[in-house]
Order: structure tokens, then sequence, then C-alpha cells
């Protein structure tokens, strides 16, 4: 073999060796569940147990949101509208109380205290578990000044999360289609849950903290497209996370301890004005419109962060209670910060909380 035609065949060799040594690309992909045939029956996804129910006839099926499971309009006669939602939540969301007052100030009835609760909510046990079921109509007309607005509600607690049902529109059209609802509750069936995130290569959440006399920190590096980080101050003492809590606190002061949490929902969670009347229902508050809320809160700013605060007194079963939050939207996700509890123990860490907002950061 000639000299030039070795030095060929070493060097292809070489160029084959470097070619089938070179890393492949390697692409990873998370591939959603395959939608299920074309039939009135849906199903949630994701890291929670799967939700499955069938539509009853005349409900039109809406695009899913990122906080609903599942839409459905209603039409009636002369152009009157029902809307049908289906969303869950971790953890109980605040209660009873604060979710039925929650709908109420949607149709601008005046929230209810605890004692009342009982007289307007009926429990019924359907193949799913046991409702809790509520049936409310405003008292003046609310739609267009010329309809009454009414509400079938239900919901169903599970250890971990609360699954809220809510039927809502026209007073008359509500109150037609009330044994479909009841149908549809009892369609409803759940099962496990089919895919997780750890098996997808998601991450949990953390909440850290160091020994005493140094800040608490923690972080929420969930399945959002953030990573959420903060800076607690040393007399706040941190407490295990719950299903819902990304980060929770305790404050304590002469007056008795408040509670410091931190959550976020995907989306924009109803929206701003709806969260802050459910924290006004939290502490017996009336309902305010969009106007006298904004008139309410004010807006900080931490770098490019804007925050919605808001600093509300009423009362609990606890006695005189005070709230201080601030709302943080996001992209994706929405993050909500609370201070909660005795007058004197809020307002003497209510500087703190403010301190603590500037802390927090995203990337």
């Amino acid at each position: 073999m000639s000299t030039h035609r070795l030095q060929f065949l070493l060097a292809t060799l070489t160029l084959l060796t470097f070619a089938g040594c070179r890393d492949p690309k390697i692409t990873s992909y998370r591939v959603r569940k395959e939608a299920p045939p074309k039939m009135p029956l849906v199903s949630s996804e994701g890291n929670a147990p799967q939700l499955h129910f069938k539509a009853p006839n005349g409900w039109s099926e809406q695009p899913a949101g990122s906080v609903r499971v599942a839409s459905f309009a209603i039409s009636g006669t002369d152009g009157r509208k029902a809307d049908m939602s289906v969303t869950q939540f971790p953890g109980d969301v605040g209660g009873d109380l604060a979710n039925v007052n929650r709908w109420r100030g949607q149709i601008q009835l005046a929230p209810l205290n605890e004692a009342d609760l009982p007289k307007e909510v009926h429990e019924q046990d359907f193949p799913a578990g046991h409702f809790s079921l509520i049936d409310m109509v405003s008292d003046k007309p609310v739609i267009e000044g010329k309809y009454h607005s009414r509400i079938l509600g239900a919901w169903l607690k599970q250890p971990d999360r609360t699954w809220f049902f809510k039927l809502s529109g026209d007073a008359d059209l509500v109150a037609a289609q009330k044994s479909a609802f009841e149908d549809f509750l009892k369609s409803l069936t759940i099962s496990a849950p089919t895919v997780t995130d750890s098996a997808l290569g998601g991450t949990t959440n953390s909440d850290v903290s160091t020994s005493s006399g140094v800040a608490a920190s923690g972080a929420d590096t969930g399945a959002g497209a953030h990573t959420v980080t903060w800076i607690a101050p040393t007399t706040w003492s941190a407490k295990p996370l719950g299903a819902m809590r990304k980060g929770s606190f305790s404050v304590h002061s002469d007056g008795g301890e408040a509670d410091l949490s931190i959550i976020s929902f995907p989306g924009d969670a109803g929206g701003v004005a709806e969260n802050l009347n459910r924290w006004r229902g939290q502490i017996q508050l009336a309902t305010l419109d969009a106007a006298a809320l904004a008139a309410s809160s004010s807006t900080i700013a931490n770098g490019n962060l804007r925050f919605t605060v808001v600093d509300y007194s009423g009362t609990t079963a606890s006695g005189p209670t005070r709230l201080i939050g601030a709302i943080l939207p996001l992209d994706n996700e929405t993050y909500f910060f609370k201070l909660m509890g005795p007058e004197s123990t809020v307002s003497q860490n209510k500087q703190a909380f403010m301190d603590f907002l500037k802390t927090v950061q995203v990337r």
C-alpha cells in the first residue's frame, strides 16, 4: 500500500472515530396526556387526582383556563346566559365562610357571619364524596340592571385540596338548570393521578430556615416558570409547610400570635379585586366594588416587581383581627403574602412586613 493511500485511510478512520464519539443532541419533551374521544366527559390533568364527569345536554364546553379544570356556557331565551365552572385549589382556600362570602360578593350580597353559615349551607353525599352546597340569589337586578343573578355552588373537600363547582348567571336560567346541576354532581368520579411532577423531572417546594439569630430565608422553585426567594425577619419563626403554602411563619408579640403565609396560584387566580374581597370576607368585612378596592389599596415597587398592598381591620371568631396583605402578579402565576392576627401583633410587625416585601426576588 502506498504512503499516500495509507495516510488517506488513517485520516478517514480518525474522522469516523470523532464523529462516533460526538455526543448526540438530546431533546426532552413533556408529553400531554392524549385527549379523550370527543364526548361529554372531561378530566383534569397534571399532578392531581383526575376528575371525570358527564356534562348535561345543552352545556356548551368552553376552553379551560389556568385556574378552571372545565368550563361550560349555558344559553337561555332572550339572550340570557349562565356559566358553569369547575376549579380546584390546594388546601381549603381560606375556609367555608370566606369562600361563601366571596361568591356572595359576586352577586352583591352582604357577607355572612360564622353563626349564619350553617343556615345557608346544606350537606349531601354523592358518589364522589361528601359535598357542601349553597343556593343564593341577588337581592336586586345586577345583570344589566334588569335581571337577578343566582349561584348554585358546591364544594368537595379532600385532604390536600378543594374542588369547587359553580353555576352562575341569570336567576331564572340557573333555576331551570338546578336538576341538571345535581345530575352533574352525581356523575362525578375521582381517580388517582396518572402522572406526577417528579416523574416528569419537576422540582418540589422548599422552605429553609437557619439557626436562631440569622435571617430565615425561603424559596419556591416549584413547577411555575419562576424561582421566588425571600428573607424573613429573625423574629419570625418558620412553620411547617402545608399542601398550599410556599412559606409559613409564626409572628409573636405581647398581643398574641399572628400568621404569615405565602401562597401562589396559576394565572391571575380570579384577579386582584376578587382576591382582595376574599381577604375582606375572612375578617367579615363587606365586599367592595373595583373603585372602592382601588382606593383602599396601594402599589409599592421592589425593582421591577409591583405589589398591591392592603391593610384591613375586621373580626373573626378570635376577636378583632387585622390583615396586611400583598399580591404579586407574575407572568403565569400570582403570589399572595398575608400577615393576619391580633390587631396589636400585626400593628407591631407592619414595618417588618413591608421590609420583608423588599427582600422578595424573582428569577
